[in-house]
């Protein structure tokens, strides 16, 4: 038997978070260009600024609409949290760009290198568990794929304690501390 819905959801926020993850995903690649010598820094920086400002305009949209939805999706404490948390990662992003510009940093490592390809495929990850959250499945499984990610990651830098590059403007620790990567 189906359920009448009287009440309609606004199920917007799934396409606005879509369009947030898409930016960050895009934000990791222009990034990587700078890392497999394709753009310079300047360029990247650009570019990811702009991203960085179309996530704001995005984020701000999600949460002034928290206050005018009468049914939200999901709780609206996690669609306010989720907007918060996708907004610090491409700061997070932005603001490593922006040290690579401050300390003219030219020339990546290898390293910092296969960290910032890593960085791409949690972003693409990312991108999937978002666009999952509209069914509310395999969102776990995503979740799972970026922790296992940034295990990676961690351990290159963990392999030489005085690594410059990327780990010094990017420090994985960061994306932990933002809570995207974060076992909860």
């Amino acid at each position: 038997m189906r359920m009448l819905n009287i009440l309609p959801r606004d199920e917007k926020y799934f396409d606005r978070f879509t369009d947030m993850a898409e930016r960050i995903h895009e934000a990791a690649k222009t990034w990587d260009r700078f890392f497999r010598r394709e753009s310079p820094v300047d360029a990247v920086a650009d570019q990811i600024k702009r991203l960085e400002h179309e996530c704001d305009e995005i984020s701000h949209e999600i949460l002034r609409g928290i206050d005018r939805t009468f049914i939200t999706p999901i709780d609206r404490e996690d669609i306010h949290q989720l907007a918060v948390r996708l907004d610090d990662v491409i700061d997070l992003i932005d603001g490593g760009v922006r040290r690579l510009a401050l300390y003219n940093i030219a020339e990546p490592t290898p390293r910092s290198a296969r960290l910032s390809q890593i960085i791409v495929q949690a972003t693409e990850v990312m991108v999937k568990a978002v666009a999952a959250l509209r069914k509310q499945k395999g969102v776990i499984a995503h979740c799972i794929r970026i922790k296992q990610l940034e295990n990676v990651g961690d351990g290159l830098a963990m392999v030489d304690a005085g690594l410059h590059g990327l780990v010094d403007v990017l420090p994985l620790d960061d994306l932990d501390r933002v809570g995207l990567f974060a076992e909860e």
